[in-house]
């Protein structure tokens, strides 16, 4: 009896691979490499993660035949070392014939803002780079809001962080390189597609993508898996190829704990008072199913009002605020920009977005799901170092704080 026993875990991974591999090819080796942007003079490192900066030298420098590149916008007028090296990198691929596509958000620009013009028209004197412009979703109040590159249609880069030296040097930031052609064909559909239709005014999708096909790997005792998914939620894209479908079905299904990561948590979408309370409610639900429900977010981008309801409900939300740079003050930098879900210490979220109804129903964004204890175990070390850094603190409920959108 007991040697039947010991013998069900292994007939049942046994069977569980021929179900895995008769719908996709299971890998030998997992195919994700995490990536970090860890703030300068912050004390602490993560052994299991590359730097953003060293991640995109690599990917560039080794770039053979193509490099697409997707971001909201670009801030590269800075000596900062890091983004100058991306840069020199850049020009040296389009020299020995790489093609080498960059699409930008063209909002900040129209807000007239001053660097990222100055950015632009940098990037335009690069030879052999092709620059374009889009905000075809300004009829929606959404903008272009998707970081990502393909390399080679091999690679693929999907996090946190902009084109931006700030977010080499002083955000913090996650993100994820995948090794997968198969993703990275996926994923280039999407980028062919926006890059077709920037000035294009109609926000209909029509995308022939199937980015929520799962890829496996084997792990130790298991498998693990990952899938793609985007926003925003228009006529032609299936439910199932949508982030956001993906992100509140791994709360509502979470049995111990959901931890998140956002610089911003919103109950209204942006510039508006059109209430938003698809993400609060969930975290509320999850809260009074018993489960440990912790939110951590951006000190600075953080209403009391707006958390007030998760308080309440017994949601542990945590503010955080990185000490500022021994140089002095930085615009817009030292925000822990991460967008980074934790659920049942097994399942991952890394996206683009904050936690607001227009990054998902109004935005290009990109999201992975990654199903993997390893990973898993990983990642929470990084989200651990955050959420119980001396400048990290509990939020909690003043006198009557009421809710505003």
């Amino acid at each position: 009896m007991s040697k039947v026993r010991h013998l069900l875990p292994v007939l049942f991974l046994l069977l569980l691979s021929a179900c895995i591999t008769s719908q996709k090819e299971v890998s030998q080796r997992q195919p994700i490499e995490l990536v970090e942007t860890i703030p300068f003079e912050i004390d602490h490192t993560h052994h299991d993660t590359i730097a953003t900066a060293k991640a995109w030298l690599n990917l560039i420098k080794n770039a053979k035949k193509s490099i697409d590149i997707c971001q909201q916008y670009a801030n590269i007028v800075n000596p900062s070392e890091s983004m100058q090296a991306v840069i020199k990198a850049l020009e040296a691929a389009a020299e020995r014939g790489v093609k080498v596509r960059i699409l930008l958000g063209d909002h900040l620009q129209k807000r007239g803002v001053q660097d990222v013009i100055q950015s632009v028209k940098a990037l335009r004197t690069i030879k052999n780079v092709e620059i374009r412009e889009t905000n075809r979703w300004d009829k929606l109040t959404g903008i272009m809001h998707a970081k990502y590159m393909i390399i080679d249609q091999q690679h693929t880069y999907i996090g946190s962080a902009n084109l931006d030296w700030k977010a080499l040097d002083h955000i913090a930031e996650i993100g994820v390189i995948i090794h997968q052609p198969d993703t990275a064909s996926a994923l280039s559909k999407v980028f062919n597609h926006d890059w077709k239709h920037f000035a294009d005014e109609k926000t209909n999708q029509n995308l022939p993508v199937g980015l929520s096909e799962k890829v496996y790997w084997k792990e130790k005792r298991s498998f693990g898996w990952y899938h793609l998914a985007i926003s925003p939620k228009t006529d032609g894209l299936p439910e199932e190829d949508w982030d956001f479908y993906h992100l509140i079905g791994h709360i509502n299904q979470a049995k111990s704990s959901v931890r998140i990561a956002a610089m911003g948590y919103y109950t209204s979408f942006y510039g508006t008072r059109e209430p938003f309370h698809e993400i609060e409610q969930a975290l509320i639900a999850a809260a009074k199913r018993g489960l440990r429900v912790e939110l951590m977010l951006e000190a600075s981008k953080t209403k009391d009002s707006i958390i007030a309801n998760l308080l309440r409900a017994g949601v542990i939300v945590h503010k955080v605020s990185i000490p500022e740079h021994s140089s002095g003050p930085i615009s817009y930098a030292r925000l822990m920009h991460i967008k980074l879900g934790l659920f049942d210490d097994e399942a991952v979220w890394i996206g683009t977005s904050n936690l607001g109804g227009g990054y998902f129903y109004r935005s290009r964004n990109l999201s992975v799901f990654i199903q993997s204890i390893e990973i898993a175990r990983r990642l929470e070390k990084v989200f651990s170092t955050y959420w119980y850094a001396p400048w990290t603190q509990a939020a909690e409920l003043s006198d009557d704080p009421k809710e505003t959108p």
